[in-house]
């Protein structure tokens, strides 16, 4: 299927590509198949663009590993909450929603992370109730040496 979008241009999508989130992301809820689209040679940053509106498309990171103790409800009850029928949580992803700002920043929202069963590529942007994360604030990348030396 062919998909037009603003920021990747034409793409060409393949049909296990496609991510069903029945009840859209968060101000989105009318919006439910997104193509997921890996980030250059990233296996822990990808994006998800939607099939039906070229301008909506969001960055998603691994959830694991981004802070210690995180999420601290289990994925297996996240997954629930989100009407995700699973056999083997090691089906579960666990995504957050990444936001740069011009400035350089860059926060992941942990309070609304996304769950796709990745056997089913069905998921769901969901809300923890009762966790102690709302957002954090990942360094700047480490910036490499030039060709001339600097750098250091």
């Amino acid at each position: 299927m062919k998909v037009k979008t603003t920021r990747f241009g034409l793409l060409e999508v393949e049909e296990d590509t496609l991510i069903e989130l029945a009840s859209g992301m968060v101000g989105f809820p009318k919006l439910t198949e997104f193509a997921w689209i890996g980030h250059r040679n990233s296996p822990n940053i990808a994006w998800i663009q939607s099939t039906k509106d070229a301008d909506v498309a969001f960055p998603l990171m691994n959830a694991a590993n981004i802070a210690e103790g995180y999420p601290d409800v289990p994925v297996n009850k996240i997954a629930d909450q989100a009407g995700l029928s699973f056999e083997d949580e090691n089906a579960l992803a666990l995504m957050v929603v990444l936001s740069a700002s011009a400035q350089g920043g860059t926060t992941v929202n942990l309070m609304a992370p996304v769950v796709i069963n990745s056997r089913t590529r069905k998921g769901a942007q969901v809300v923890l109730t009762n966790s102690r994360f709302t957002s954090a604030i990942l360094p700047p990348p480490q910036r490499r040496a030039t060709a001339s030396g600097g750098g250091t």
